[in-house]
């Protein structure tokens, strides 16, 4: 320490007294004397190794009552660093060399000064000085790159810099500049809105008359870009709708489009199937459209599946279909993750990163597109999300992400959902409950139409008048209310049909009034319109005018095409069950079908044989396959209903996709069937490795019961084929399956006693394993063993570099590295587990995995908290705690939960930390037994005692000591005992 106090002290020089009142402030002067000989003769020696008793260092002067590093032999890197930005900083921009000399001064200040102590006071005013020449000599080289003609380095270099200090209003004014010049108004006004929620979010300020002025020229720049001032068009899924008359929705309406301060940035219009929802959200979108707001509508296709993100995609896709080739290249240079997302925008660039980090970037892309859209609007924008009980969980977390990153900007979330769909799905329920309850979302729950309202439905549709009521009385007490059910009975008496005489549930499900409503329709078709009905019924959902061509041509008997195709297609439109629309394919809008309801596409599919729905599943299949050979979901799902062969290669690829999307609910639908379709087709190695890649998506959602049988299932089968990797890769991930589900002996006796057949194991696969073995001894309370395994692991892990699994070591040495650092502080070497718990976070982010970030968060905050920095502590742990959301691993959203309730019993805040408790004991215990539940029921009781709820804390304690017990967690078992002679001493026990 000492040579560092000097290092940085004006001159190198500081008078003895001043050093011993910055080491040691609180001791003794005696103590601090001595302190201060210690660490003279500490530092000489450091210097000169071979300085002999009483002998002069030629390096550490002692002059007086002085201390003086001497100028001639010790050098500076920072001093070096300062003198080199001066240089440069002096030159005028355009002298010739400037942009290089500036380049270098810049590497040379880019570390943070002595970042192996980050809290060191006496530290801030020197790195205070070196971060605004830093900034300095940033400034002027984006200048340098500006006036040399060269603002796309001048924003690559911007970029950087804002993303370690957003608040430079200058590094802003320079980017904007650069933007402009690039002739990117809309980008530079985007940029604009990102810097002026910085200086508010950070200063408590508003932009300067530099960065006003810009925004000025970057508006006008935007608006002579185009011919006309910007107006969006309304989305296509709505521009050709029928709007059927609105009746009795004015109340919700006006909710629906409130945009006041501090509204909910989502609202939720909830009810029954064929409530009004869509129609409802549609009203909105074009009330909306009309006040000059950007519109963006996707909707979620029930037969399709849950695709990932099928909802986002659709609005994005539709949204791009109707942009210049020009505006999509810009968006897809701006934001490459949405590639995965939005095909129209070229290949989706080769990912360097884990799959959470891959799901966080596309996440922050999204945001990115949205954030612009609404800059360059002028109104905000308004996205619809229809059917969001059907979407996949993936789509409602991106959707959650957004509304809390909501704020100041303007957009807002419209969606629709059927309640009793999300009844069995808790996953998707603790999604928009937690919108709710954290008052980001609002909800509209739509009942029937009173007897009033459906009359007057009927009468606008119908055209009937007082003097026939009883027909309009007989549609109101069929359709019992519901708007569709009414629409649907009137179409079919004012086409002159008789109307059905009940109304129930039928077989499928569908009130017999529709039904019957379809029925009759289909009735009055010839046969070539019916077929194409069929055609269209087993899209799944809209379909293109091209695929429903080669869907007829190929899947019909006798085939329909040319003529007789658009023949049957007008009788098919005139008939009322289906309407032509836009849709978006490969970045542009092309024609299609879709049925007018999803009922009444269910009414019509249900009337197929198996054997003509397998013929045109496989039909379709084969279009998309031609059309849209990138859709692996809907290649899957065809393939999959026309029992295809085929089905198999495109589950993989779905499944595949999804995982790396974190679309874990999607990649674990994939999975099943694909498992199912590999064992039934007797090809074991195929089917064991499915099985892995199931056991670890099983894993991720949480469910280890199921992880742990995938997993065993594949160690089985490699096992038995002599498959020694693969079976090695199988055992380390079973093993930590155990240990996630509690179960850490059982894991010890696997790794102990499992037979792998002999053979070559590569490098990758023995770290995994011997990282297993340190997970497993960890929760074992095994610290010296699991430190030695974590070792071990780290050692393999680096000679991998150049193998097949060289693109994981960064991930294996965070691995590694976090386990060294918990079973270190576990050992109570606290200052080297803070040392690889850094270095651990270094290659986490390196390897962008978020579940493995989460961890180190965790854990760097919980070291925090253990040396009282309750202030670092908390900033860690929200973010650990914001990461494990975003993975969407219930166990791990817990875990920091309860590590929060901790942290807000240690400052005071009984309350929260109850509340918080409360919820991370909630949200981990419909999982059953797991590691996490034990430590959630460890806070809730410590809290309990705080609060003197007695019986809460002993029952807590009885169930944590249990699961301890049953477990070996001897981390918990301390924490029971502790917490145990609180409860008897908060008691008077004794």
């Amino acid at each position: 320490m000492l040579v560092k106090l000097l290092a940085v002290a004006p001159g190198h020089r500081m008078h003895r007294e001043q050093v011993i009142d910055t080491c040691w402030p609180d001791a003794h002067r005696q103590a601090a004397m001595s302190s201060l000989r210690v660490a003279v003769h500490t530092a000489r020696h450091a210097f000169q190794p071979e300085l002999r008793p009483r002998e002069q260092s030629a390096y550490l002067l002692l002059e007086g009552e002085f201390l003086t590093l001497a100028p001639a032999l010790v050098t500076v890197d920072a001093d070096e660093a300062e003198t080199l930005a001066n240089a440069a900083l002096a030159e005028p921009v355009t002298a010739a060399g400037q942009a290089a000399r500036l380049r270098a001064a810049l590497e040379a200040l880019r570390e943070e000064l002595l970042p192996e102590d980050p809290y060191v006071e006496w530290l801030s005013a020197r790195r205070a000085e070196l971060s605004l020449l830093r900034d300095r000599v940033v400034h002027t080289l984006a200048e340098t790159h500006l006036a040399g003609g060269r603002p796309d380095e001048a924003v690559a270099l911007l970029e950087w810099f804002l993303s370690r200090s957003p608040a430079d209003e200058p590094a802003h004014e320079w980017l904007v500049r650069a933007l402009l010049a690039l002739h990117r108004p809309d980008r530079a006004l985007r940029q604009y809105d990102t810097a002026r929620r910085a200086l508010e979010a950070e200063l408590g300020a508003r932009p300067g008359a530099v960065l006003e002025q810009l925004r000025r020229t970057a508006s006008a720049a935007s608006w002579s870009a185009a011919e006309a001032p910007p107006q969006s068009p309304v989305p296509a899924a709505i521009r050709h709708a029928v709007r059927t008359p609105l009746f009795g929705r004015d109340q919700a309406l006006r909710v629906l489009t409130a945009d006041e301060p501090g509204t909910p940035p989502l609202t939720l219009a909830a009810g029954e199937a064929g409530i009004g929802k869509t129609r409802l959200a549609a009203e909105a979108a074009w009330t909306a459209h009309r006040r000059g707001a950007l519109v963006l509508w996707g909707a979620s296709h029930e037969a399709e599946g849950q695709t990932p993100y099928a909802l986002w995609a659709e609005a994005l896709d539709s949204w791009l279909a109707g942009r210049s080739a020009a505006e999509q290249q810009a968006v897809a240079t701006d934001h490459p993750a949405l590639a995965s997302l939005v095909p129209a925008l070229g290949p989706a660039p080769v990912s360097d990163v884990g799959p959470e980090e891959e799901r966080a970037r596309l996440f922050h892309a999204v945001g990115g597109l949205l954030e612009g859209m609404a800059t360059t609007s002028g109104q905000g924008v308004l996205v619809v999300l229809d059917d969001l009980h059907a979407a996949d969980l993936g789509s409602l977390q991106l959707l959650y992400h957004l509304v809390r990153r909501t704020g100041m900007r303007s957009w807002r979330f419209v969606a629709t959902c059927r309640e009793d769909e999300l009844h069995s799905d808790p996953d998707r329920r603790r999604v928009l409950g937690a919108a709710l309850r954290q008052g980001l979302a609002r909800r509209v729950d739509l009942m029937r139409l009173s007897e009033r309202d459906c009359s007057r439905l009927v009468v606008g549709l119908c055209g009937e008048t007082p003097s026939s009521p009883e027909r309009v009385s007989d549609i109101v007490r069929l359709s019992a209310g519901n708007p569709l059910f009414a629409s649907e009975l009137a179409r079919l008496i004012n086409s002159g049909l008789p109307s059905p005489g009940s109304a129930g549930p039928g077989t499928a499900g569908l009130p017999e009034s529709v039904r019957a409503a379809v029925d009759a329709r289909l009735d009055r078709l010839d046969r070539p319109a019916r077929a194409l009905v069929d055609v269209i019924a087993a899209a799944g959902g809209d379909v293109s005018l091209a695929e429903a061509v080669e869907a007829a041509r190929s899947g019909l008997y006798p085939p329909l095409e040319g003529a007789e195709f658009a023949a049957a297609a007008d009788r098919v439109l005139a008939a009322g069950l289906v309407e032509e629309r836009e849709l978006a394919s490969a970045g542009r809008n092309v024609p299609g079908y879709g049925f007018r309801h999803p009922l009444v596409r269910l009414a019509c599919y249900e009337r197929l044989t198996a054997a003509r729905r397998r013929v045109l599943h496989g039909a379709h299949g084969d279009a998309v396959l031609r059309q849209r050979p990138d859709a692996v979901d809907a290649l899957a799902f065809h393939f999959v209903q026309a029992d295809d062969p085929r089905a198999v290669t495109w589950l993989r690829r779905a499944a595949e996709r999804a995982a790396a999307l974190y679309a874990n609910d999607s990649a674990d639908g994939y999975y099943t069937e694909l498992v199912a379709r590999l064992d039934a087709s007797g090809d074991l190695d195929a089917a064991a490795g499915a099985r892995h890649e199931h056991g670890l998506i099983l894993r991720r959602l949480a469910r280890y019961p199921e992880a742990e049988r995938a997993l065993r299932s594949a160690l089985d089968c490699w096992t038995d084929a002599g498959a020694a990797d693969s079976a090695a890769r199988s055992l380390a991930a079973l093993a930590e399956v155990l240990c996630s589900a509690g179960h850490p002996k059982e894991a010890r006796a696997l790794l102990d006693e499992a037979a792998i057949p002999g053979g070559e194991v590569s490098a990758g696969a023995l770290a995994l394993r011997q990282l297993a073995s340190s997970y497993t001894d960890f929760a074992l309370g095994r610290y010296q063993q699991s430190l030695a395994a974590a070792t071990d692991a780290e050692a393999v892990a680096r000679s991998a570099s150049g193998g097949a699994d060289g693109h994981r070591v960064p991930l294996l040495l965070g691995r590694a590295t976090g386990n060294r650092a918990l079973a270190l502080a576990m050992l109570d070497r606290h200052e080297e587990a803070q040392r690889a718990a850094r270095e651990s976070l270094g290659h986490a982010e390196q390897a962008g995995d978020v579940g493995l970030l989460t961890t180190v968060l965790s854990m760097l905050g919980n070291l925090a908290l253990q040396d009282g920095r309750y202030g670092e502590a908390r900033t860690v742990l929200n973010r650990s705690l914001a990461l494990a959301e975003r993975g969407g691993n219930p166990t791990l959203i817990a875990f920091e939960r309860g590590n929060l309730a901790r942290l807000d019993l240690l400052t005071g805040d009984v309350e929260a930390a109850h509340a918080g408790a409360v919820a991370a004991v909630d949200l981990v215990r419909p999982f059953g037994v797991s590691w996490c539940l034990a430590y959630c029921l460890a806070h809730l009781a410590e809290v309990s005692v705080r609060r003197s709820d007695w019986t809460t804390a002993e029952t807590a304690l009885r169930e944590c000591a249990e699961l301890a017990r049953e477990s070996g967690d001897a981390q918990v078992l301390d924490a029971v005992d502790r917490i145990t002679g609180e409860l008897a001493h908060a008691r008077g026990d004794g």
